[in-house]
């Protein structure tokens, strides 16, 4: 007999009986008890085994303290500060200084921000890209403060006068004018020049800027707002006019820029100041914000109180729920071990029980059960030998051996009575019968077994009064209560002595009756009688009664069918049954599927009150817990001449060498020995198997045969040196003709092929060439070129042309599908490297992670809206924030594939752009830090939009479109102010009007003075009428100069009065 060791004596790391047990937890747990095993888990395990990590980032979300990111590892956490904190000597997250301690690339200014900083301007500079100033001018935004001339200068501007009538005042600013008689010139001919210079030369006013002449003669103000020539953005801004100028007021969530005081720029009220709650995500807008509860929290995001995931019971069924803010604790209950989602029983019978030796262990859900054994009594965990009375029992009845077989229907009346008739015995166990002979009827030896420590003879002389003693109570007969068989015994049974008489049941635990009841003893019996005050029948008395109660619920009621009435005095509760839901009265199905129960290769089914998990084929399990099932080693249709590889949920099949087939049905390959000398040199060396120039010769050599009608391949069984290379290779065909069949096939073949290709083999790779030297083995036929576009088309894909040549052939993709020829698509796969801004990128890096399945469906959500998208594939993820590198697979649809890839660039940046570069899903934001690139080129704005109006590249990582000045937007396609040009236009209309002016007088001058020049003619040529009839004779008409003395000084400018010495001559 083996010795059982004793428990103290067990080394610290046994446990239990004998020691058997190992504790498994190692330093997970202080002590190894040597009753139980693992006990006292250290920090960071909990579980019976110390097996169960703590999360302790989940029990405590501010362990790590604030500005920090706690992150759980197995049995412990680590904290990292967040992005702009650094940690000091004492664990605390402290704010980096980045204007200090450098690399923030502000081109002039930099304000430190708690977790960050921003980049600011010098005034007369605007903050563009964030980092870098850019000068603004403020003559052309008309922002200036001169009241002439203004001159825009990197970060300033300086003021002139028009002339010099006006002196420039000492604050720069300020034309004063100096000579006011220029002035009263304008005054005189009714100009006001109340807000212009007067031209007095002319006269004519000239309007200051802001200003117009009206058709009154003075300078009147032009509203800029009306006539569209402010610069304010209508969208983020009201324009306010003012005398000569205007001012743009912001709207409600914008800032005016103090450099040009024009532009509103968006306030990120995220980073200043919002009514966001505490447990809610910011999200800036253009003019305003959202705000968003974060996860584990509902409300409209500036209220956000905790969602009590408990109530959607997301825990396995055996495991306890805890809420916690925005979050849940799932905890295997006690016997159960897991993660809370998925739980499993634990088998304490193989691990940690505390039955006794002496004790079967039987395991349950979440527990376990401890029987003693076979002739032990107690409560499993303490088993104490029974006591044994051997007695000799006599009866009348016929003795069978047939009929009384352990386990016949006789042999288990009579061991049934027996017990009976002890049943009564204190401490009594049972009776083991041990032999049953034939005695002139039954002599039935058996042992009665009491649970008592009292001393052998004691028990024994108790048994033999009470057999007596019960014996006279039945007369000798022994009766089956159940049954009514009777045994009756015809002798005194061994061992008995003393006298007979009553039993008085009421001496033992008087009888079981109630303690408010009196036990009466009676011949063979007894009865139990409530006290006065009591009523009831002796074995249960009550004080109390209810008087017209009616219990609902035995009789009718309102509950539903799925839930459970409980009476009430005067009235009764409903509650629904567990899998429902409702006031009791309207109870509705549970869908526990919503919540993902089960184990992710298993579908889950909503029953009525309940829920099913069904692992999916190819696993097995609970459906809660589901492993792949390893068909190989279990059940297959693979044939015996393939080879069986497991795969998740399935298997494949693929046939052995020298074999063909899909795997299940494979069939041997026929065989054509062949042995062919070649030209070249031989050389052990180089031709060994694997070697390069041996993989050379099998490649050529199945080229050759390529085109075979069912050629498999080309083996290689042995190269020998005949004055050259002997090949004896094998020539494996997939065919069921007759052997003689095949090998005609083949000579002939390989005699066309050889006239074809003027018996030299060419390698179509390395152009490595063997020269047949002799005729092959049995080879015979005639000879032609071979078309291998009628075999299969040459194996050109369905969507490409075969075109046969002499000895070859070539495969051509059709318009609209590109590839090699053998393989042609409408699908083509772009490379995608993008850089994302995240904190702690460790959960994302971890496939199949809930952070991995956010971020999957957010980059698919950057691309599905794209015309012909099929599929994204992460292929890569490392941190530094967060590097994903993933190809996305795009349908062209028989399109161009250059069209299409310009196409898929410019649809990921519409993609980008507005949201600023952020990729929004659900709750989830992610922010490119720089440029995407797609198959290895940076996806810039201006590369790939194009800057429209004569923009260009910024020479930014984003590729910034820089627009002209009266342009604006992404690629510079909004108007928003005045060109260079049209500035140039209004400036030079001005000047032109001046001039239209100027030249309206001169004309009307040269009018008045022409009309002045016609009227002396008219009268000079009056008086030419007058002196021309005085100088004709009165009566005939003709003339004469004694009319007219002076007429030869006529039209010469001579005046006959001049007193000239000069006289007329007759004639």
């Amino acid at each position: 007999m083996q010795r059982n060791i004793l428990i103290a004596a067990c080394d610290g790391i046994h446990w239990g009986t004998n020691c058997a047990n190992t504790c498994s937890c190692g330093s997970r747990a202080n002590t190894c008890d040597r009753v139980v095993g693992c006990t006292d888990c250290v920090a960071g395990w909990e579980g019976a085994n110390c097996e169960n990590d703590v999360d302790e980032c989940a029990q405590n979300t501010t362990i790590c303290g604030a500005n920090a990111i706690c992150n759980n590892t197995r049995g412990s956490y680590t904290c990292a500060c967040e992005t702009g904190y650094r940690a000091d000597p004492t664990g605390s997250c402290l704010d980096i200084n980045e204007c200090v301690e450098g690399g923030t690339n502000c081109e002039e200014t930099c304000t430190n921000t708690p977790g960050g900083f921003s980049c600011g301007c010098n005034p007369g500079k605007t903050l563009v890209n964030d980092t870098h100033c850019q000068d603004v001018d403020e003559c052309a935004l008309k922002t200036d403060r001169c009241d002439h001339d203004c001159a825009n200068t990197v970060g300033s501007y300086t003021c002139s006068c028009f002339n010099s009538d006006y002196q420039l005042a000492l604050d720069g600013f300020t034309c004063n004018q100096v000579n006011n008689a220029t002035l009263t010139v304008c005054v005189n001919a009714g100009l006001t020049c109340n807000q212009g210079l007067c031209n007095a030369s002319i006269p004519v006013c000239y309007c200051l800027s802001g200003y117009f002449l009206g058709s009154s003669g003075a300078c009147e103000d032009i509203n800029e707002c009306t006539t569209g020539a402010d610069n304010c953005n209508r969208t983020t801004s009201d324009c306010n006019n003012l005398g000569g100028s205007y001012n743009c007021t912001c709207r409600t969530g914008f800032v005016l820029d103090q450099s040009d005081q024009r532009t509103c720029r968006d306030i990120d009220e995220c980073s200043t100041s919002n009514q966001c709650h505490a447990n809610a995500q910011c999200t800036n807008t253009v003019g305003s914000y959202t705000c968003a509860c974060d996860a584990g929290y509902t409300g409209d995001g500036r209220t956000c109180s905790n969602i009590n995931e408990c109530t959607a019971s997301p825990c396995h069924a055996d495991a306890t729920c805890t809420d916690t803010e925005g979050s849940y604790v799932c905890k295997c209950k006690p016997g159960f071990e897991g993660t809370g989602l998925a739980c499993t029983d634990i088998n304490e019978c193989t691990s940690s029980h505390d039955c006794s030796p002496n004790a079967d262990c039987t395991n349950t859900p979440g527990s376990y059960t401890c029987s003693c054994r076979n002739a032990f009594t107690g409560d499993g965990i303490v088993c104490r030998p029974l006591q044994g009375v051997k007695v000799l029992m006599n009866f009348d009845n016929e003795y069978s051996a047939s009929r009384y077989q352990p386990g016949s229907t006789d042999y288990s009346l009579l061991v049934r009575t027996l017990n009976e008739f002890y049943a009564n015995f204190t401490d009594f166990n049972r009776v083991e019968i041990t032999e049953i002979r034939n005695d002139n009827g039954l002599a039935v030896y058996y042992t009665v077994l009491v649970n008592t420590t009292s001393p052998d003879n004691e028990t024994i002389s108790a048994i033999s009064v009470y057999i007596l003693a019960n014996l006279q109570r039945v007369n000798n007969v022994l009766i089956d209560t159940t049954s009514r068989a009777s045994y009756r015994v015809r002798q005194t049974p061994a061992l008995i002595q003393g006298a007979v008489s009553d039993i008085d049941e009421c001496i033992f635990n008087r009888g079981g009756c109630h303690t408010a009841a009196a036990c009466i003893n009676t011949i063979g019996s007894f009865s139990c009688t409530c006290n006065s005050g009591y009523f009831g029948n002796g074995f249960t008395c009550d004080t109390e009664v209810n008087y017209g109660d009616i219990d609902e619920c035995s009789t009718s009621n309102q509950c539903h069918a799925n839930a459970q009435c409980t009476n009430t005095v005067g009235s009764y509760k409903c509650a629904c049954d567990a899998g429902y839901t409702g006031d009791g009265r309207t109870c509705s199905n549970i869908n526990e599927c919503t919540a993902s129960p089960c184990h992710a290769d298993a579908t889950c089914t909503d029953t009525e009150g309940s829920y099913v998990c069904k692992c999916k084929p190819g696993f097995e399990g609970t459906g809660l817990a589901c492993t792949d099932i390893n068909e190989c080693t279990s059940s297959h249709d693979c044939s015996p001449n393939a080879d069986c590889t497991n795969t998740p949920g399935s298997y494949t099949c693929s046939c052995r060498n020298a074999f063909t087939g899909d795997g299940i049905v494979c069939r041997p390959l026929q065989g054509v020995k062949v042995l062919m000398n070649f030209d070249n040199e031989y050389s052990a060396s180089r031709y060994q198997p694997g070697s390069t120039d041996y993989s050379l010769l099998v490649r050529t050599l199945n080229e050759f045969y390529a085109n075979f009608t069912d050629f498999n391949r080309v083996e290689i069984t042995e190269i020998r040196n005949d004055n050259g290379l002997a090949v004896y290779y094998t020539v494996l065909v997939n065919t069921t003709s007759p052997d003689n069949e095949t090998i005609s096939a083949i000579s002939v073949y390989i005699l066309a092929n050889l006239q074809r290709v003027n018996n030299v083999l060419i390698d179509t790779t390395s152009r490595a060439s063997y020269r047949v030297r002799r005729t092959p083995a049995l080879i015979q036929g005639a000879v032609s070129d071979i078309d291998e576009c009628i075999f299969n088309r040459g194996g050109c894909h369905t969507a490409a042309a075969c075109i046969n040549t002499i000895g070859s052939f070539s495969c051509t993709c059709n318009t609209g599908y590109f590839g090699n020829g053998f393989t042609c698509d409408t699908e083509v796969n772009y490379g995608v490297n993008i850089t994302l801004d995240v904190v702690n990128p460790a959960p994302y890096l971890i496939v199949g992670s809930a952070e991995y399945t956010v971020l999957r469906k957010a980059l698919v959500s950057l691309h599905d809206g794209f015309a012909g998208f099929v599929s994204l594939v992460i292929m890569n993820l490392r941190d530094g924030s967060l590097i994903v590198q993933y190809t996305v697979k795009v349908n062209t649809t028989g399109g161009d594939v250059n069209a299409t890839t310009q196409a898929f660039r410019e649809h990921m940046l519409q993609q980008l752009i507005p949201n600023n570069y952020v990729i929004v899903y659900e709750n989830s934001r992610f922010r490119v830090i720089e440029a995407p690139v797609v198959d290895g080129v940076p996806l810039q704005q201006c590369t790939v939009l194009g800057c429209q109006n004569g923009g260009a590249c910024d020479g930014s990582a984003y590729g910034y479109c820089s627009c002209v000045t009266g342009y604006s937007g992404s690629q510079c396609q909004t108007k928003s102010g005045l060109t260079n040009d049209e500035i140039a236009i209004v400036a030079a209309s001005t000047v032109g009007g001046i001039l239209l002016i100027v030249a309206i007088c001169i004309l009307v001058i040269v009018i008045i003075y022409k009309k002045r020049k016609a009227k002396k003619e008219k009268l000079r040529a009056t008086r030419y009428d007058n002196f021309l009839h005085g100088a004709y004779g009165p009566t005939s008409g003709v003339f004469h100069p004694k009319y007219f003395p002076n007429w030869q000084y006529m039209g010469r400018g001579r005046d006959p009065g001049s007193g000239s010495s000069r006289t007329s001559s007759s004639g």
